[in-house]
């Protein structure tokens, strides 16, 4: 007998459900100008785990790194006054940089290789596949951890 394919669908719709996150609690910030997708992305990286804070602007964002250490930030790349390439830029001259993930409607092979030479983990392309934005986070969270447990372990070592 065959599947239908509403019954074929279902186990992908909560495949991300499935393989949920070893990273829970880890900090996730948003950076969108619009406030639908800002919206959507919190309530879904909420859901999974994630402390999840979101930003209007890259000025926003800015001002919210001060105090708040996100291991993760998801950008927009066109943003009024600057860009996602810029806040990734200002937000690397951080000590413990957040990997950056960006994301565009306007995804060129131009513009994708421009973000990923200047230093940001991924590019994805709006609309955005939730699956995929949840791979790329956990990708990017296992490499701030190695990365954080590798100092942690120079710092012990050479005390």
């Amino acid at each position: 007998m065959e599947k239908k394919p509403a019954e074929a669908s279902a186990p992908q719709a909560d495949q991300h459900n499935e393989n949920s996150s070893h990273f829970e609690g880890a900090v996730i910030l948003v950076v969108d100008d619009e406030p639908l997708q800002r919206d959507i992305l919190k309530v879904i990286l909420s859901d999974e785990g994630y402390q999840t804070q979101v930003a209007a602007s890259a000025e926003e964002a800015l001002i919210i790194t001060r105090t708040l250490k996100p291991d993760v930030v998801l950008t927009d790349l066109r943003m009024y006054k600057m860009d996602g390439i810029e806040l990734m830029e200002k937000l690397r001259s951080q000590t413990d940089a957040p990997e950056v993930i960006i994301m565009s409607a306007f995804g060129t092979p131009v513009i994708i290789e421009k973000s990923l030479k200047k230093g940001a983990f991924s590019f994805m392309t709006k609309p955005l596949d939730i699956t995929q934005v949840l791979f790329n986070i956990n990708k990017a969270l296992e490499i701030t951890a190695k990365v954080k447990y590798s100092d942690q372990r120079f710092h012990e070592k050479w005390r």
